[in-house]
């Protein structure tokens, strides 16, 4: 009889041991479910919570978040969260969780470098030359308060040196210039020269008589 009571008595022991580490075990993962916080690419932006593995109470809300960094945007979440577009939304722990914020860069934008002085600022202005510019020979660019560059003109004392200098100042110089009569004066002179001949006429026929 001792036998089969000790027996008893140890078998119930074992049945207690193993119910009491059942019951811690099953008590030990509720406490210790674990969550994995990871982003794409490193340098993309900040995550709460930060990156790494962290213990969270099972069955637990646990709200995350992701914030660029500048030249990058959020694009969305991988993994069993609530709303995986959204920067900031919550993952239900009810067991072991990965989630990845995943991050992209945000295209360049060309921005437009202006050259050339501007004022008291410093600024510089680059312009399109237009025709006048390029016949000018300006290249577009527009200076307040400086009169265009002219060429450097060396006068020559002999005119004989330049084919065809000498009949040019010839023509340029006044007195050789011959002036060119007006319209009226052409007129007038032409209707006295008519007036006069006919008045010459007439003179000889009375003459005549």
């Amino acid at each position: 009889m001792r036998r089969v009571f000790a027996q008893s008595g140890i078998f119930r022991s074992l049945v207690l041991v193993v119910f009491i580490s059942l019951q811690a075990l099953a008590f030990g993962l509720e406490m210790d479910t674990s969550l994995l916080v990871q982003q794409s690419p490193t340098d993309g932006g900040i995550v709460t919570p930060e990156i790494g593995i962290h213990q969270i109470v099972f069955n637990s809300e646990v709200k995350i978040r992701a914030i660029a960094e500048p030249g990058y945007q959020f694009v969305y979440w991988l993994g069993d969260v609530v709303d995986p577009g959204s920067s900031s939304t919550i993952v239900i722990v009810d067991g072991p969780k990965i989630i990845i914020a995943v991050f992209e860069r945000v295209a360049h934008e060309f921005i437009t470098i202006e050259a050339g002085p501007q004022g008291s600022a410093g600024g510089q202005d680059r312009r399109i030359p237009n025709r006048q510019n390029i016949a000018s020979g300006s290249g577009g660019r527009a200076v307040a308060g400086k009169r265009p560059h002219k060429p450097n003109v060396f006068p020559i004392s002999d005119p004989f040196l330049v084919p065809g200098m000498a009949d040019s100042e010839e023509m340029s110089d006044p007195e050789n210039i011959e002036e060119i009569p007006e319209p009226a004066t052409v007129l007038l002179v032409t209707f006295g020269t008519l007036f006069m001949s006919r008045a010459g006429k007439r003179k000889n026929k009375l003459r005549k008589i």
